[in-house]
């Protein structure tokens, strides 16, 4: 047998496994994309069902029962999916829901509930500036991109020469 054929059938091998490796690391990457992506859909989900629960209120001006039920259906999605800091103020704001439900009943009766239902209220609507600042971070998606090797080694040396003495160019 020629040496050239055994030199071929001795790097055959460790072709054959870098090439099933780097299908391997792909695979990898494609499912977790995909897990990423499934969690961004629930919690854009639960979002968009207190952005509608509070659309409502402000619509109406009071949180009927329809209201009422999505602020909860939001906060019992966001149990597993979202920080306790989501979930505290999703809970805060279905006890404003209530509250203003309440405010609103009192001031069929005694108009000086209007002070208070309006606090409500104004509470409610904050939602639009407060939800997007809390849930942003969880909403992220840093990982869209695979980084090209070269990339990667220019930040790394980006890292490597800012720990030098004198930049090197």
């Amino acid at each position: 047998m020629p040496a050239w054929i055994q030199v071929f059938q001795a790097l055959l091998t460790p072709v054959v496994a870098v090439a099933v490796a780097v299908i391997a690391f792909l695979q990898w990457r494609t499912a977790h994309q995909k897990v990423v992506l499934d969690l961004f859909e629930k919690r854009l989900s639960v979002f968009t069902q207190a952005r509608e629960a509070v659309h409502r209120v402000m619509i109406d001006g009071k949180a009927d029962h329809v209201a009422h039920r999505e602020i909860l259906e939001a906060l019992d999605g966001s149990t597993f999916i979202f920080g306790s800091d989501v979930r505290e103020y999703l809970h805060e704001l279905a006890n404003t829901f209530a509250l203003l439900n309440a405010k609103n009943a009192e001031m069929e009766i005694d108009a000086r509930a209007a002070p208070e239902r309006r606090a409500a209220f104004d509470k409610i609507i904050a939602f639009y500036r407060r939800a997007p600042e809390l849930l942003s971070p969880y909403m992220r998606m840093d990982q869209k991109r695979v980084r090209t090797p070269r990339e990667w080694f220019e930040d790394r040396n980006r890292i490597r020469l800012s720990y030098a003495d004198e930049k090197q160019r």
